[in-house]
């Protein structure tokens, strides 16, 4: 029988499991979660999936993969259908349907779509670790590729009090993601992998949470670059032109509203009418 394909974009999974769950789950649990994850549908079913395709991915054992199973089945993130075969298997990830827009706003779903979460780097991590660049990286989206973060969310994050176990946590996860520290002891850090759909966003909450004024907004190429050059991120010449041509469009759009600076409600006014943000 033929695996059920998987919907384009299909690839999320429920805040509540990110936020709750992962703590009781082992490292390998975590990389099953994640690669069965991207083989669901939008109503959370994963269709005939064969444990073969599994192991050789994740290069575990096959023991290993039947008691993740077991393991997020014990946590209730997924149920699998004990009727089908065992080297096959159809399962559903509980309350993990993000088929209705509306529903899916509610529920507050993150994207797994992120290349970094199937690299043998990241599995290769420590659990707490993984579990810290997981939450990280879901809350990063809700900042357009970065964050600002103290030492109490780092702790719930990382899931420990200990300070010097968070920094090894940060070390370790420095080959994903650029870390600042910053004065006031708390650190600005930044998503190294970012699609290039994405770098405008990123780059327009720069100059909204910095306040910048029109007459600072960046005009050239070579000032563009360096912006992109200290988030860390690789970028076409064909984005950063596209960059470089919304700044001149936003720029001519803030001067026809006669707005000198970069307030609030001008910066959602531009965006919501003319790009639809």
């Amino acid at each position: 029988m033929q695996r059920y394909k998987k919907r384009i974009g299909s690839c999320k999974l429920n805040r509540a499991i990110i936020d709750y769950k992962l703590e009781a789950l082992t490292s390998i649990d975590i990389d099953v979660l994640l690669l069965l994850g991207k083989y669901q549908d939008a109503f959370g079913k994963v269709k005939y999936i064969y444990y073969k395709e599994i192991i050789d991915k994740l290069n575990i054992h096959k023991t290993s993969y039947y008691r993740a199973l077991r393991h997020l089945s014990e946590q209730n993130i997924i149920e699998v259908d004990l009727g089908t075969k065992e080297t096959y298997k159809d399962l559903r990830f509980i309350d993990n349907d993000y088929s209705n827009e509306y529903n899916e706003k509610v529920k507050n779903y993150f994207n797994i779509n992120h290349h970094l979460l199937y690299t043998s780097e990241f599995r290769n991590l420590r659990k707490n670790a993984k579990v810290g660049l997981i939450r990280i990286i879901a809350n990063m989206n809700r900042y357009k590729g970065f964050m600002n973060i103290g030492n109490g969310k780092l702790k719930q994050y990382f899931n420990t009090s200990n300070i010097y176990l968070i920094r090894t946590y940060i070390e370790d996860i420095k080959q994903f993601i650029t870390v600042k520290h910053n004065d006031s002891g708390s650190l600005t850090l930044f998503y190294k992998e970012v699609r290039e759909g994405s770098i405008r966003d990123l780059f327009l909450s720069h100059i909204f949470m910095s306040k910048m004024k029109i007459n600072k907004i960046v005009h050239s190429l070579s000032d563009i670059r360096k912006l992109i050059k200290t988030f860390n991120i690789f970028i076409s010449r064909e984005a950063i032109s596209d960059i470089y041509y919304l700044i001149e469009e936003l720029t001519k759009l803030v001067i026809r509203y006669q707005d000198k600076g970069f307030e609030t409600k001008i910066y959602n006014k531009i965006l919501n009418s003319r790009y639809g943000y």
